[in-house]
């Protein structure tokens, strides 16, 4: 029996990122994030177990893009003002370029919704 194509787990966590600020993680499904992928819902299981472990590396990959960005913007040699200004700036661009999602983690925390 041949090992699964490593890219699956990318395609399912480029789909989880995709439904995730229309879903928020307590509305979000394994059974869509398959579809959405096109993958056998097996294969999930296969790459992550569980949809906490799977929600953990979706929020952690947008994290790790967003870190990256920041460090790339904010770095080099500048003045503390400019640094700030930088900083804030790249703060507001991530807010602006993902308040759907921003919302939806605050929707589920306010809700107090438990991952499953």
């Amino acid at each position: 029996m041949s090992r699964p194509s490593r890219s699956t787990d990318k395609l399912l966590i480029r789909a989880g990122r995709k439904l995730l600020p229309e879903t928020g993680v307590s509305g979000l499904t394994l059974r869509r994030v398959a579809l959405a992928a096109k993958v056998n819902l097996g294969m999930f299981h296969y790459h992550f177990g569980s949809k906490r472990e799977f929600s953990r590396r979706v929020l952690q990959e947008i994290y790790e893009d967003f870190f990256k960005d920041f460090s790339v913007e904010t770095g080099g040699p500048a003045p503390a003002k400019e640094r700030l200004r930088r900083a804030l700036n790249a703060l507001a661009r991530f807010a602006r370029d993902n308040r759907k999602l921003i919302l939806a983690i605050v929707r589920d925390m306010m809700e107090g919704e438990a991952e499953e």
